[in-house]
């Protein structure tokens, strides 16, 4: 995880995120932020998603909505944010079943199974 962050996250700098196409720059912005996730670093993972959101909310990527409203939820869950986090998962699932994306659906109900169940 800490290599593959030091490799992506030069992309992100101004310079080089000017010349990525949106979408792109989105998945990346999601993708170091899972690795920053994964390293405990919460809040660092939680803007960089919000970035994530932004972009893909304004450029009308559904799936990157979706995708970044999951990751934002299961986030706010591990904080135990469980209310945020039940928001930001019921966006993700109706958004993930409009755009019949399976793994979105998957993902975010197993999540809001796991705050109903009293877990994160």
């Amino acid at each position: 995880m800490r290599e593959g962050r030091r490799i992506l996250e030069p992309f992100l700098a101004d310079g080089a995120r000017s010349r990525i196409e949106p979408r792109r720059v989105g998945a990346l912005l999601g993708t170091v932020g899972l690795a920053y996730y994964r390293l405990g670093e919460v809040r660092k993972a939680i803007g960089l998603y919000e970035q994530q959101l932004g972009i893909v909310t304004e450029i009308g990527d559904r799936q990157g909505e979706g995708t970044a409203l999951g990751n934002l939820g299961v986030v706010y869950a591990g904080l135990g944010e469980a209310e945020k986090a039940r928001g930001l998962l019921e966006q993700a699932l109706a958004i993930g079943r409009q755009i019949e994306d399976p793994e979105i659906v998957q993902v975010t109900a197993a999540a809001l199974e796991r705050l109903r169940s009293g877990g994160a």
